[in-house]
C-alpha cells in the first residue's frame, strides 16, 4: 500500500529561533500566576462546573457564555430555593455582580500581561493547558509555539524557487563586495541605498547595469592609490 505524504513533509525549513522560542516558554511561566488569579475569580461564583481546561478558554474566548450560564444556575437556584419575590430576587442576583465583576477584571488583567511589547508577539494563551486545576505549559504546547512562531518554512515549489534566486541574488552581491576589496573600493561604498549610483531601474522594476559604473570604481582605485 502506497504512503500518503502529508503537507508538511514536503517543507523546507530555513529558519529557527530558539532565542525567541525561550522567551515565550519563559512568558508562558510569568502568566501562571494570573491565570490562577482566574481560577480563583472563576471558583468564587461556586458553580457546579470545577475550573478546568475546557471552562479556561470558555472564560477566554466567550466570558459572555460564562456569565448567561452563570446567571441561568443562579436563577435555578432561587426557582428550587422557592424564592418567587421578584424585589427579593433581584436583591439576590444584585449581589452576585461583584463577582463576576471580578472574573471579567481576572480576565483583562491576563490578557494585558499576555500582550507582546514593542516588537514582540502576543502571548497565545490557548498554549496554556488546566490540568488538575493547575496551569501547566506541556510539551505539545511547546511544540505548537515553535511551529507558529519560531521557525519558518518554504511550503511550495514558487517559494522554494523564489528563495534559490534570493540566495543567489546575495551570493553575487556578496561577491561583489569581496570585488570591491581589489579596487579599495569597499570603504566608499555606501551600500544597497547608494546601487542607483551604478545601476539603474528599467521597466517592470528590472535593473541594468550603468555603463559608466565600472569607470567610477576604477578612478576611484586610481585616485587612492595616487595617494
Amino acid at each position: 500500500m502506497k504512503s500518503k505524504t502529508t503537507k508538511t513533509e514536503n517543507w523546507v525549513l530555513i529558519q529557527e529561533d530558539p532565542q525567541l522560542f525561550n522567551s515565550l516558554v519563559e512568558r508562558a511561566e510569568l502568566l501562571f500566576p494570573h491565570v490562577l488569579r482566574l481560577r480563583n475569580a472563576f471558583d468564587e461564583l461556586e458553580t457546579p462546573e470545577a475550573f478546568n481546561d475546557e471552562i479556561y478558554r470558555q472564560v477566554l474566548s466567550e466570558p459572555g457564555q460564562v456569565e448567561k450560564k452563570y446567571k441561568y444556575h443562579l436563577e435555578q437556584e432561587l426557582n428550587n430555593a422557592g424564592v418567587r419575590n421578584t424585589v427579593l430576587r433581584a436583591n439576590l442576583l444584585q449581589g452576585t455582580e461583584n463577582r463576576l465583576e471580578n472574573l471579567k477584571t481576572s480576565r483583562k488583567e491576563l490578557v494585558e500581561r499576555a500582550k507582546g511589547l514593542l516588537t514582540e508577539i502576543d502571548f497565545p494563551l490557548d498554549t496554556i493547558m488546566i490540568i488538575d486545576g493547575q496551569p501547566a505549559f506541556e510539551f505539545e504546547s511547546q511544540v505548537h509555539i515553535m511551529e507558529r512562531y519560531c521557525r519558518t518554512y518554504l511550503k511550495t515549489e514558487q517559494e522554494k524557487n523564489l528563495y534559490e534566486k534570493l540566495l543567489k541574488f546575495q551570493d553575487s552581491y556578496n561577491e561583489l563586495i569581496l570585488t570591491f576589496d581589489t579596487f579599495k573600493f569597499r570603504d566608499h561604498f555606501q551600500g544597497l541605498e547608494s546601487l542607483n549610483v551604478y545601476v539603474e531601474e528599467c521597466g517592470n522594476k528590472t535593473i541594468e547595469v550603468k555603463a559608466e559604473a565600472v569607470q567610477i570604481i576604477t578612478e576611484y582605485s586610481g585616485l587612492r592609490s595616487n595617494h
